[in-house]
């Protein structure tokens, strides 16, 4: 704002500028205009056999970032345990107060084994002759590709797209549920 002054004989005369501020960034009009990202990296929905789960969240924004799982009590960590089944409402706050949430599930499904579990059904399964086995462009037979695609290999055993009608196979209602209870629980190397 800018403020002008005139004297005249006789006269007074007040001018008023205002100057806005066209080129501002915005976050500091709204500091929350870019909100903190939180994401759950991890849900175990058993520990130790006992129906306590945990979720380990991780975040972003300006520094330094706070979480809760109930929206009051803020912490400086990532990790909540001792939690019963349920469905919780993970909040992140940065330091200008903006927050963000997300949703994680703690189930109480035991927690599915990747040596187990999940490995043998894709060796039975996928790691066949002309489908996810050695010299194939896509190849099942280490974790590591296999967690690269887990999602994928979860949305395709859910729709029974996997493995296909004509290999042969078929997936029971429990592996393909085990196979998204492991997804879901943070495709581990367990």
């Amino acid at each position: 704002m800018f403020f002008r002054f005139r004297l005249l004989p006789g006269l007074l005369t007040i001018a008023m500028l205002f100057i806005a501020a066209c080129n501002t960034p915005s976050e500091i009009l709204n500091p929350c205009s870019t909100p903190p990202q939180v994401s759950v990296a991890n849900v175990t929905g058993f520990v130790q056999g006992l129906r306590m789960g945990s979720i380990i969240v991780s975040g972003s924004g300006q520094e330094p970032l706070s979480y809760s799982i109930d929206g009051i009590n803020f912490q400086p960590g990532v990790i909540f345990e001792g939690l019963a089944p349920g469905s919780y409402t993970v909040t992140v706050r940065d330091a200008n107060n903006c927050e963000n949430t997300n949703i994680a599930l703690v189930n109480d499904n035991p927690l599915v084994s990747y040596l187990r579990d999940i490995r043998p059904i894709l060796t039975d399964n996928c790691q066949i002759s002309s489908c996810h086995c050695d010299g194939n462009s896509l190849c099942f037979a280490t974790y590591e590709v296999v967690k690269e695609y887990s999602q994928g290999i979860k949305a395709r055993t859910a729709g029974r797209a996997m493995p296909p009608e004509d290999s042969g196979k078929f997936l029971t209602e429990q592996q393909i549920r085990a196979i998204g209870d492991w997804v879901d629980q943070g495709a581990m190397n367990n």
